[in-house]
């Protein structure tokens, strides 16, 4: 009786290990919370789902480990593991001063964006490999009950707002959808100075924070438009905490007028940088 000499599939072999590769690296990003240099917190299902289907794939194939191929194709691996060669070179932390630019027509990138269906924001904080991330959840707020300070940092009694590093994109979000409630109110917040001649007046500027809406293909900065008399004095990108008084602003846009708070500036004191972005939705 004649035996049949059965022969590896070199082919299928490499696709399993692409798969595994891939797959591994995934659950790495999110396991770790590494993932939040390149996408926003509420991307890390999707990542462990995508997991999953490498790993059935990588299943699938070894039933076909042992069936000949007398071609090998391999250059279809390289869609897998190129993204993984990239995401094991060194990266470095976000930097503003690469990012400081702003939509043409808008003062704020994301300001304009999300104004027309503005939602709330709390955050969220996540750790990776030396990496803290400010993070940000665009949600609608809870409703208001008379005398109730549903806000942290809100002081009703004294008209006083003092925004953490944790909660800028909440205050964000609530700031311009409820401009008119905090009219006259002081505020302590800290961001980064962001100048733009084009879009400012020569005494304005936005206490700012990277802002992430999917990916970070999309950052973009997001912040609060301040008036100050020495503007000039501040060095762009540098980390302030702003102590004003907010005011009533408006901004026309595409024929419609949307709210723009202000702060009248009383008090810039330099501030430690926050590391990491905060994202919508």
């Amino acid at each position: 009786m004649k035996k049949t000499v059965k022969v590896l599939n070199l082919q299928v072999l490499i696709e399993i290990l692409c798969q595994m590769s891939f797959g591994g690296m995934v659950v790495y990003l999110a396991a770790s919370g590494a993932y939040l240099r390149y996408v926003t917190p509420r991307m890390r299902p999707y990542l462990y789902f995508t997991a999953c289907i490498m790993g059935l794939w990588a299943l699938a194939g070894i039933g076909k480990l042992l069936k000949p191929r007398y071609k090998i194709r391999l250059n279809h691996c390289f869609l897998l593991i190129i993204p993984v060669l990239i995401m094991l070179l060194p990266h470095t932390p976000l930097d503003v001063s690469n990012y400081n630019t702003i939509g043409e027509g808008s003062k704020l990138q994301i300001s304009k964006a999300e104004r027309k269906e503005p939602e709330c924001i709390p955050d969220q904080t996540a750790e990776t490999s030396g990496l803290q991330q400010d993070t940000t959840t665009l949600e609608k707020p809870p409703v208001k009950e008379e005398n109730e300070n549903v806000m942290p940092g809100l002081n009703k009694a004294e008209k006083e707002i003092i925004v953490s590093d944790d909660l800028f994109g909440m205050w964000y979000s609530e700031l311009y959808m409820h401009m008119e409630e905090y009219e006259g109110y002081t505020i302590s917040i800290t961001g980064y100075v962001l100048k733009d001649p084009e879009a400012y007046g020569e005494n304005e500027f936005a206490v700012a924070r990277l802002a992430m809406t999917c990916c970070v293909a999309d950052l973009a900065p997001a912040g609060l438009l301040c008036d100050y008399s020495e503007v000039k004095e501040l060095k762009e990108d540098s980390w302030i905490t702003v102590e004003g008084t907010l005011t009533l602003n408006y901004d026309d846009y595409d024929g419609h007028k949307y709210a723009d708070p202000l702060i009248k500036v009383t008090k810039i004191t330099p501030a430690e940088k926050v590391e990491g972005y905060v994202y919508p939705y």
